[in-house]
C-alpha cells in the first residue's frame, strides 16, 4: 500500500514538469511571434512614412508635380 502511494506522488511531479514545460513553451512561442508581429509592424510603418514623404516633395515613381508640396504648403504644415 506504501509503494502506490510513493508512485502516485512521483506520478503528479512528472505531470507538474510536463505542465510547466507545456507552459514555457507556450509562453515563449507567443512573445516571439508577439515580438515579430511588432518589428514587422514598426518595418512597414517606417516604408509607408518613406513612401509618403517621397510622394509629398514629388520624388515617386508617379508623383508628379501635382502631388509635390510648395513653400507655401510647408509653410502651413510647419506654421512658419
Amino acid at each position: 500500500m506504501h509503494y502506490l502511494a510513493f508512485t502516485n506522488v512521483y506520478y503528479w511531479i512528472i505531470v507538474f514538469l510536463i505542465v510547466c514545460f507545456i507552459i514555457y513553451y507556450i509562453t515563449t512561442f507567443a512573445l516571439n511571434c508577439f515580438c515579430k508581429t511588432k518589428i514587422m509592424g514598426s518595418f512597414f510603418l517606417q516604408q509607408k512614412k518613406r513612401e509618403m514623404v517621397a510622394s509629398a516633395f514629388g520624388e515617386d515613381e508617379n508623383g508628379g508635380r501635382q502631388t509635390r508640396l510648395t513653400v507655401d504648403d510647408l509653410n502651413y504644415l510647419f506654421m512658419v
